[in-house]
């Protein structure tokens, strides 16, 4: 299932509203890398928004199971996928 707050705000959800900074830190590297990747390779603009719909896609479909792994087995370390 699908987390919509996650999707749209993935780097302050994590470590906001989930109390999951690492996933928070992760999120937040991943979309300065992508912006990073954008910049040096000159991508369109339409390749950096299907990049960053992607990466919401991945991280609004991880955070209720990301979650679940904290609530159960406790500490998940730097799992993000």
């Amino acid at each position: 299932n699908m987390n919509f707050i996650a999707l749209f705000f993935s780097f302050l959800y994590f470590p906001i509203g989930l109390k999951m900074w690492r996933q928070g830190v992760i999120a937040f590297g991943l979309i300065l890398l992508l912006g990073l990747i954008g910049a040096i390779f000159n991508l369109s603009d339409a390749a950096l928004r299907g990049g960053g719909m992607g990466l919401g896609m991945v991280f609004g479909l991880r955070a209720n199971a990301l979650y679940y792994l904290k609530r159960t087995q406790g500490d998940i370390g730097w799992r993000i996928f």
